[in-house]
């Protein structure tokens, strides 16, 4: 997909978190800590309907409040303040290539997150990561109040940035917060992890100033090259 010189596809490239740039390791744990009565499918869906991981991510209950809940919800075979701990260790790396991939597209976009988060992931992304810093805007729901896949959060960046919808490519593992971006007249596509984050938005035409061979499975974002276009 090739663009007018003095043309970009979008304004704004607007990012998901866990799952895109986050190495996301509970699901494994939680499958353990409910003695696996439930499919991954099933899990993740129960996840995303759960009442206390909406109220935990969109700042209307503290972490005790919420570890309580999950126990008693989920019937974890541990007690609130283990499932606490463990709990803060679930998102802990990022993927190799992070920081060189929103460093390149911070040049040219307008970069922006948005996350379904809570206060202590988000704190270590923020003191441990430093990832909030190589975005221009975070939108993390538990201080703006607004969860994925409800439009009011996909409403809020759009009026925020006081961009056209059709200007902002959102992009995110889980298809039905892709499902909503559409809805408000964002483009948005899914995909896992930062290497199909590269690929995709190579065939889109937005790394086009990269030397990256999308159809190569063994290329990773570490092993980019880059060179002037004009």
């Amino acid at each position: 997909m090739t663009q007018p010189d003095n043309e970009k596809p979008f304004d704004v490239l607007l990012f998901d978190l866990g799952g895109i740039f986050v190495k996301l390791s509970g699901a494994p744990r939680m499958m353990a800590l409910t003695r696996e009565t439930l499919s991954i499918d099933e899990l993740w869906t129960k996840w995303l309907d759960s009442p206390s991981v909406k109220n935990f991510e969109s700042g209307k209950s503290s972490s005790k409040e919420f570890a309580m809940a999950m126990v008693d919800e989920f019937g974890l075979i541990i007690d609130p303040l283990q499932f606490l701990e463990e709990f803060a260790e679930w998102s802990n790396t990022l993927y190799p290539g992070t920081r060189t991939l929103l460093n390149t597209l911070s040049a040219n976009y307008t970069l922006a997150s948005l996350s379904n988060t809570n206060f202590i992931h988000w704190e270590y992304f923020c003191e441990d990561l430093k990832l909030p810093d190589l975005f221009h805007y975070n939108f993390p729901s538990h201080e703006t109040g607004y969860i994925k896949p409800d439009k009011e959060a996909f409403i809020n960046v759009i009026q925020t940035l006081s961009c056209r919808p059709e200007r902002i490519l959102f992009i995110d593992d889980i298809q039905q917060n892709v499902d909503s971006a559409r809805k408000t007249g964002m483009a948005a596509i899914r995909v896992k992890g930062i290497d199909q984050v590269a690929t995709s938005l190579h065939k889109m035409g937005v790394l086009n100033d990269i030397r990256f061979n999308p159809s190569d499975p063994s290329t990773t974002m570490e092993d980019l090259r880059f060179y002037p276009t004009r």
